[in-house]
């Protein structure tokens, strides 16, 4: 999944220096295209598993995919989870 180098690079292009250099209307956009990439990445990964699936010669072929694209589900929630925490941190500067 590409969401911990998205997550840097908009670390990395966050303004450092003064404090409310950040606001919190940044950090809730931010949020938002971290869930939207997780959830793309996510639709990607499914959608390219479907279709191994559906060209699976055996019921086991069938079943290993059907398990990869349940991990697909829990990465994206991995990834929703990272991106909360990214805001957190990100929420907590626009304060300070």
């Amino acid at each position: 999944m590409r969401l911990p180098f998205l997550a840097v690079l908009m670390l990395a292009m966050l303004p450092a220096g003064t404090a409310g250099a950040i606001t919190e209307s940044e950090c809730k956009a931010s949020l938002e295209r971290m869930f939207a990439e997780a959830k793309r990445n996510r639709i990607y990964s499914v959608n390219f598993m479907r279709e191994n699936q559906e060209k699976s010669a055996t019921e086991a072929e069938r079943k290993h995919w059907e398990s990869e694209i349940d991990k697909a589900f829990d990465q994206e929630e991995l990834d929703r989870n990272f991106a909360a925490s990214i805001w957190n941190d990100c929420m907590r500067a626009a304060k300070s």
